[in-house]
C-alpha cells in the first residue's frame, strides 16, 4: 500500500498585537535605517513653511503668519506618511525597498493622499479651535488615513476605514503620541538654544533651513510610527500578515 500524499496546510498568518513599546521599537529601528530617504521626503515637506519664513525675515509675524506658515507642512505630513508606507511595509516584511518604487508609489496615490489630507486637515483643525477634546479624539481616530490611501483599494472613506482600526487602543494611541510631541520638545528646545546661541538670535536664510531639521526629523519618524502602527492594527484586528499587505504593491 503506497502511503498517501501529504498535502501541506496553508500557512496561517502570526498575528502580531498591537502595544506602544512595539510600536515604537520597530519604528525606530525601521527609521534608522532609511533615514535618508524618510528625512529627504520630510524636508520636502518643509519647503513652503521655509520659503514663508525667509519672506518674513526683517519683520515680526503675529500668530496668525506662523499658523499660516506651518500649514502647509501640517498638510503635507499626510502625504509624507503615503510616501513612505510602501517603504515601512517592505522593511516589515524583511526586505529592502526600492527608492525608486516607493516614491512611485506614493505619487501614485499624490491625488488621493493630497485630497485626503486636506479635508482630514481642515476637520481637526476646525474641531480643534471650537472644541479641543473633540479635535484631539478625531486626530486619534483618523490617524491612519494615510497608509490606507496607499495600500488599501478603498471606496469608503478612509475616515471611516481608520476609525474601524483605531476603537481598543485609542487611549495607548494617544498616550504614544504624547510621548513623541513631549520628547520633541524637549530636543527641539534644546536645539534651538544652541542654534539662537551661535547665530546671536539673528534671523538669517541659513538660520531658518537649520531650525527646520526637528521638525524634519519628527515628521518622518511620525510617519514611520503611523505606518507601523497601520500593519499591527491591522495584524491583531484582522488577522493579516505583511506579506498579504505587501501584495497590493506587486
Amino acid at each position: 500500500m503506497q502511503p498517501s500524499e501529504v498535502t501541506a496546510a496553508p500557512s496561517v498568518p502570526v498575528v502580531e498585537r498591537f502595544t506602544v513599546g512595539l510600536a515604537l521599537s520597530r519604528s525606530l529601528t525601521i527609521w534608522l535605517q532609511n533615514l535618508p530617504l524618510f528625512l529627504g521626503v520630510a524636508l520636502l515637506a518643509h519647503v513652503p513653511e521655509f520659503v514663508l519664513t525667509c519672506l518674513s525675515i526683517g519683520s515680526a509675524p503675529g500668530l496668525l503668519g506662523q499658523r499660516a506658515a506651518g500649514f502647509p507642512t501640517s498638510l503635507l505630513g499626510y502625504i509624507v506618511t503615503g510616501l513612505v508606507t510602501y517603504s515601512v511595509l517592505e522593511q516589515l516584511r524583511g526586505r529592502r525597498p526600492s527608492v525608486r518604487k516607493s516614491l512611485w508609489i506614493g505619487m501614485e496615490n499624490f491625488g488621493p493622499l493630497f485630497g485626503t489630507a486636506l479635508l482630514t486637515s481642515l476637520m481637526i483643525g476646525a474641531l480643534l479651535i471650537l472644541l479641543v477634546v473633540p479635535g484631539v479624539i478625531a486626530s486619534i481616530r483618523w490617524m491612519l488615513v494615510s497608509p490606507i490611501v496607499v495600500a488599501e483599494d478603498y471606496a469608503d472613506d478612509p475616515r471611516i476605514r481608520s476609525s474601524t482600526l483605531t476603537p481598543g487602543h485609542r487611549g495607548e494611541l494617544f498616550g504614544m503620541l504624547v510621548v513623541l510631541y513631549v520628547g520633541f520638545a524637549v530636543f527641539a528646545s534644546a536645539f534651538y538654544l544652541g542654534i539662537d546661541l551661535l547665530l546671536r538670535n539673528q534671523e538669517t536664510v541659513v538660520g531658518n533651513a537649520i531650525v527646520l531639521l526637528p521638525s524634519a526629523l519628527f515628521l518622518s519618524f511620525r510617519a514611520v510610527v503611523e505606518g507601523v502602527t497601520y500593519f499591527l492594527l491591522r495584524s491583531e484586528k484582522e488577522g493579516v500578515d505583511v506579506a498579504q499587505l505587501t501584495a497590493v504593491f506587486e
